[in-house]
């Protein structure tokens, strides 16, 4: 599922200001975010203070953000599963991939893996939202550029790798 792209990492980009702005996506159960998955993306962040919510489920859901920079997964229950130690880049464009493989969630942000937690808990398809938590206004994608934003049911990456150039 390819939500959107090909909108040059420029200021064409979709560009998430504040709480208000905001993209619910629905995934019917024809994917199946229980087995390997990927969750794709280039980024640009303007600043690393803060939550910025990347991705999150309305119910059973894996969410995604940067708590203070560094990329933060957390479960249906808001419940930290891991942070990295490692600080995202700032006003650069950033590729990041969300990978589930043999029960684990790698995040690689520019191909380095960054984050990896044990995860055999099953995600349930349904409403997603890129930008902003789905269970409440607190948490958001805050002066952020988002583009060639992919879902893929196969995990697409399982080691560091170079990420894909886009023209």
């Amino acid at each position: 599922i390819t939500v959107f792209k090909n909108c040059g990492l420029s200021k064409e980009s979709p560009y998430f200001v504040d709480s208000y702005i905001y993209i619910y996506i629905y995934i019917d159960k024809g994917f199946n975010f229980n087995t390997d998955f990927t969750i794709e993306m280039f980024f640009k962040l303007s600043t690393i203070y803060g939550y910025q919510t990347v991705v999150s489920g309305k119910e059973n859901a894996l969410q995604v953000r940067f708590k203070d920079g560094k990329l933060n997964f957390l479960n249906e229950n808001v419940k930290e599963l891991g942070e990295s130690t490692q600080l995202a880049p700032i006003n650069s464009w950033s590729h990041l991939a969300i990978v589930r493989y043999n029960n684990k969630i790698n995040g690689y942000i520019n191909g380095y893996l960054h984050l990896s937690v044990s995860s055999s808990y099953f995600y349930n398809n349904g409403y997603y939202c890129i930008g902003r938590q789905s269970q409440s206004n607190v948490e958001y994608l805050n002066k952020a550029y988002v583009d060639y934003y992919r879902i893929s049911n196969i995990a697409r990456y399982t080691s560091s790798f170079t990420p894909p150039i886009i023209k």
